[in-house]
């Protein structure tokens, strides 16, 4: 029986300099027989030479070995494609190779490529692949048809160790069980390891599939359809900030009691922690210890135990302890209490054998908090070791603002490690429960990832897929990768914004034109059915505000509603301005012609000029922030209604009010005119008051300690206060108004496609000195108190006079 896991060595890495990872810039889609030869026939272009390998057991295990032995008689340089149905790890003469593939979706399915130096002898590739089932798989990594495992090799002096070609051979994982989750109260199922009781399975020959297809097959026999990766590997770091917060005898689940002084329990597994000192439990003993992670963390936890057959380990991971025996959102306190507390999540468990094993869980676990429960049986065990490896995206740290008062220095800080727990190999929505990308959601993080970090991957992926998933009445998918026939019309519209987002934030129109289809077609899908008087198929959510039902809008899912068509007003008002940019004038006029007519409507059916507001429904006094901030965004609808929808933003009493998520709208609304804002942040400082290390879902009670959506403050931080922002497509030109309200000194910066922008401005006793640089072949115009000054590349230092 193999080891369960790899050694503990951080994914996507090897000590062996024989074996590189290739990232997405350095694989040619055409290379590795994914493109025919020219002589074969058109019904063969983008056929692979591999066969996929599937399990010969129906149903498969939770996990299966591919495993291949061969020999080098001389030494050998080639590379080799490698992907698989849900989730691969790959190993090499025992060293950890990757983990992957990349999500995708059955019209674009990733493979990683590697290339490997092997001197003469004798040689083991091995693959565990993980087997995707509904509720018991993360929603983020979902099982395609087949359960497969594909590896083509090539190059001159490949040998012959294709799937389909060589002789792999598969044997069950008979110690590997899925437990049971539900996907919104626990993403990924806990683990179940019997090393006890499980019996090796006799290595056998695995069922032949069809050859692997590319993006460009004509005929595909349902087999899902290949294309490089679009990311780079994995983040992958130990992470060495996490410190000993209890010890004990307790049962499993029972409440903490956090000690006033440090018991010599703790000092065992702190020596553990810091110095690798195992800790010993004697037979029959029970131990139990609570491991402060100091931050929230996605991450590998990794266990090495020897000895102890017959005893049970369980450990889990949470964001939050709760002070009851459920998962309730009123039920978390400060996030640094323990004492009373319980770790209340799915638990992995091992059941041990008396040998040495690693353990590792398939996929990543998320939170702040860890706890491992020992029950030893009739041997004593020892702990020889627990690690925690952080992953996500590569993303580097960032200091995108600088100023203000201490509060927002750590609102700045949690923004971005909020940012980076949830980017993976999609936009995560959120880590610890359904680690799935939502699109209207994500569009909110995209924006941010443009504004911090100049790797737009991730937002180009979750422009792809919006474009590539089908549509149902117009109306892409609302969840990616998984629960594909859920459909929230107005995200399918987000999608659109996100789209001309990155059409100014990147200079990538060819990109933008590609995808200029999807965003005709969802257009004019939500235009249609408005025409029609009816709401579009699907979950009408749009923030969970107090009152509503399901955070869906008032009258929407009768079509009745003001919010949906504001938001189509909004999107035909982008479309136009990307059809400008794009060349296609007559497009652009057609979009401005519907806005026109559309924005009429609205005000006639809708606008209540007294008391001054945008009512949410034909019928009705219901009033909301979400109708005026968007009646406030939206340029045809007549300037006094806009004046006033601000006005009742700025005085919102008796509104229904936007929560975090909806909040990015307002901000957007009040800040763009140019009107004091930052005392909106108000609910995230009271968050960081609550020892959050990442913003939540909502406001308090909170579902989740860790939602992208909520991290938006920073991008109005940059936009807004220092007031960098494109003009244009492109960002060949940039506008710098800063709206400093009662600061007296900040600095800030944007990702640029050349490189970044840079402001800061200090007060001094005649007005303000101003540093502005912009990088290579830009221009910009910095605003000031009514007044125009032209910007160069380069950095351009000046002084203006107080506002």
């Amino acid at each position: 029986m193999p080891d369960l896991v790899l050694a503990p060595a951080p994914a996507a890495q090897t000590s062996a300099p024989r074996v590189r990872r290739l990232g997405p810039a350095e694989i040619d889609p055409e290379s590795g027989r994914q493109k025919a030869a020219p002589a074969r026939h058109w019904a063969e272009r983008g056929r692979w030479t591999a066969r996929w390998l599937h399990p010969p057991e129906t149903p498969a295990p939770a996990a299966g070995l591919y495993a291949l032995t061969f020999e080098l008689k001389s030494p050998a340089a080639f590379r080799i494609h490698v992907t698989a149905s849900s989730l691969y790890e790959l190993s090499l003469d025992g060293d950890e190779l990757g983990r992957g593939p990349e999500s995708g979706h059955e019209k674009r399915w990733h493979f990683d490529a590697y290339e490997l130096r092997l001197d003469p002898g004798r040689h083991e590739l091995r693959a565990r692949v993980w087997t995707g089932r509904p509720r018991v798989f993360p929603n983020s990594r979902p099982g395609l048809r087949g359960d497969g495992f594909l590896l083509e090799a090539f190059g001159p002096d490949a040998p012959p160790i294709s799937t389909g070609q060589a002789d792999w051979r598969w044997t069950p994982e008979p110690l590997i069980r899925f437990g049971r989750a539900d996907h919104l109260t626990g993403a990924s199922a806990p683990i179940t390891f019997d090393f006890l009781s499980a019996t090796p399975g006799p290595a056998r020959s695995p069922r032949l599939g069809a050859r692997g297809a590319g993006l460009d097959t004509v005929m595909h026999d349902d087999e899902p359809l290949l294309a490089p990766p679009l990311l780079p590997p994995l983040h992958e770091a130990r992470w060495t900030f996490a410190r000993i917060r209890a010890a004990d005898h307790g049962a499993d689940g029972a409440a903490w009691a956090e000690p006033s002084h440090p018991s010599a329990k703790e000092g065992e597994w702190r020596a553990l922690l810091e110095r690798g000192e195992p800790v010993r439990i004697e037979a029959q003993q029970r131990r139990r210890v609570l491991i402060d992670l100091g931050d929230y963390l996605c991450h590998h936890p990794f266990l090495h135990v020897a000895g102890g057959r017959g005893a049970r380990l369980r450990w889990r991971c949470t964001e939050s302890l709760f002070l009851g025996e459920k998962d309730e959102a009123d039920a978390k306190p400060h996030r640094d209490r323990v004492d009373g507390g319980r770790a209340v999540a799915p638990a992995d468990e091992a059941t041990l054998d008396g040998a040495e094993h690693r353990l590792r869980a398939h996929w990543f676990r998320a939170g702040r908090y860890f706890e491992l429960s020992v029950q030893a049986a009739d041997a004593p065990i020892e702990i020889r070791g627990i690690a925690f490896f952080e992953t996500r995206h590569a993303l580097p740290e960032a200091e995108p603002f600088v100023g203000g008062p201490p509060e927002w220095q750590a609102l700045v800080r949690v923004a971005v490690r909020t940012l980076q727990n949830c980017a993976h190999w999609t936009f995560v929505d959120c880590p610890f429960y359904e680690q799935g990308q939502w699109l209207g959601d994500a569009r909110v993080q995209a924006l941010c990832h443009l504004v911090l970090w100049r790797d737009d991957s991730l937002v180009r992926k979750l422009l792809l897929v919006g474009a590539e998933a089908p549509r149902r009445d117009g109306v892409p998918p609302a969840f990616f990768p998984g629960l594909p026939i859920l459909r929230i019309p107005s995200f399918g519209l987000w999608w659109v914004c996100l789209l001309h987002d990155y059409a100014r934030w990147r200079d990538d129109l060819a990109f933008v034109r590609s995808l200029l289809p999807a965003a005709r077609a969802i257009t004019e899908a939500a235009l249609e059915a408005h025409r029609a008087g009816r709401a579009q198929e699907g979950w009408t959510f749009v923030d969970w505000a107090a009152g509503w039902a399901d955070g869906e809008f008032p009258g929407s899912g009768a079509g009745h509603d003001v919010f949906h068509r504001l938001l189509l007003l909004h999107v035909l008002e982008k479309r136009a301005e990307l059809e400008l940019w794009l060349g296609d004038s007559a497009e652009a006029a057609r979009c401005a012609a519907a806005a026109d007519s559309l924005s009429a409507q609205i005000v006639d059916r809708f606008w209540r000029k007294e008391p001054g507001l945008f009512a949410d429904a034909y019928e009705g006094p219901a009033a909301s922030e979400h109708a005026q901030a968007l009646g406030a965004l939206c340029a045809r609808i007549p300037d006094d209604v806009r004046e006033r929808c601000l006005a009742a933003l700025e005085n919102p009493e008796g509104l229904t009010r936007t929560r975090l998520f909806f909040s990015h709208n307002v901000l957007e609304a009040v800040a763009g005119a140019g009107r004091p804002f930052t005392e909106r942040f108000a609910p995230w400082l009271r968050l960081l008051e609550r020892g959050l290390k990442t913003f939540p879902e909502t406001e308090e009670p909170t579902r989740s300690d860790c939602h992208g959506w909520s991290a938006h403050p920073v991008y109005h931080l940059v936009t807004k206060l220092a007031g960098i922002e494109p003009i244009g497509a492109g960002f060949a030109e940039v506008r710098v108004r800063p709206q400093p309200e009662d600061l007296t000194r900040f600095s800030a910066q944007a990702a640029h496609p050349r490189g970044w922008v840079r402001v800061e401005l200090v007060r001094e006793t005649q007005g303000w000195r101003v540093s502005v640089e912009l990088p290579p072949a830009t221009r910009g115009t910095f605003e000031w108190a009514g007044t125009e000054q032209a910007l160069r590349e380069g950095r351009n230092s000046f002084q203006v006079a107080a506002a």
